[in-house]
């Protein structure tokens, strides 16, 4: 059991040093005029075709939680508040998905995410892919 516990520890680090921080993802993302509130990104799979239906999640102190469109799109909100908290950006894939990447729409990608292996408790989960 501890053996076990130790692998999924192991995992678990290794899952949160891959998830981009908020200002990683507003210093790629963000154009250079001041006035956007907003940036579009796209949530992408391994063959570049669009993710609907993906959650994402961003911060502890303030929540933010959307899902993509039906074009894998979602809208990053650019506020004060959530640079100041720099949080972790979590992408909850919907079943089947096995990887991501976060593309601007328009735009580059950002980094290829492949998943954490699969366990025994994976099966019939949807799955978390963090970033």
């Amino acid at each position: 059991m501890s053996r076990r516990l130790a692998c999924l520890s192991l995992l678990l680090l290794g899952a949160c040093a891959l998830r981009p921080r908020y200002e990683e993802l507003t210093t790629r993302f963000v154009p250079q005029s001041p006035d956007t509130a907003e940036v579009l990104i796209q949530v992408v799979d391994r063959n570049d075709a669009p993710v609907p239906g993906a959650r994402i999640e961003l911060g502890d102190r303030y929540r933010y939680k959307t899902l993509t469109d039906k074009d894998g799109v979602f809208r990053l909100p650019l506020e004060k508040k959530y640079s100041e908290e720099n949080a972790l950006l979590v992408v909850v894939l919907p079943k089947g998905v096995k990887g991501y990447r976060l593309v601007q729409v328009g735009g580059q990608p950002l980094r290829d995410v492949a998943p954490p292996p699969a366990t025994d408790e994976d099966v019939g989960d949807a799955g978390v892919t963090t970033m």
